[in-house]
């Protein structure tokens, strides 16, 4: 099975974005140590203790890992945007929380992109993670094509 293939599997399991990567360290992943280092993850421990030499490498959660598949979900929804209101005082809610948990949403759609990979390419190992397991998402997201991250100017 190709990353064509998966692309086409994950947008029959609702996900407009997939992309594939390599199951090796994030070539980046110094960064995510500099950021620890210099302690900006705050009070956020769970990004800081025994789980961030984990994020090293996906092969820490899944020895057998070859790929990471990352997908991508729209929160493009039918309600209105921010941009109809002019309220100073009116609060707004981020389109990604407006409906159902999308950690459950996530877990859904890819618990079913796994059983239709498995029907085509026979059985094999895995492990689906919706931003709770120690892994470098973001990284992985742009190594696989679905977007990037880098370096800003703030005016």
């Amino acid at each position: 099975m190709n990353a064509d293939d998966i692309r086409d599997l994950a947008r029959a399991c609702g996900f407009e974005l997939a992309g594939v990567a390599e199951a090796l360290p994030a070539p980046d992943r110094g960064r995510y140590r500099e950021w620890v280092d210099n302690g900006w993850a705050g009070a956020m421990r769970y990004l800081t203790d025994r789980r961030a030499d984990v994020r090293d490498d996906p092969r820490n959660l899944l020895p057998a890992a070859r790929s990471v598949i990352c997908v991508g979900k729209l929160y493009q929804t039918p309600w209105p945007h921010t941009t109809r209101f002019s309220d100073e005082n009116r609060g707004w809610i981020s389109r990604y929380a407006w409906g159902e948990d999308y950690h459950d949403v996530m877990r859904r759609g890819l618990e079913r992109l796994v059983e239709l990979m498995r029907e085509r390419a026979g059985d094999f190992e895995s492990k689906v993670c919706v931003d709770t397991a120690p892994l470098l998402e973001r990284s992985y997201a742009r190594l696989a094509g679905l977007g990037w991250i880098g370096p800003a100017i703030l005016v």
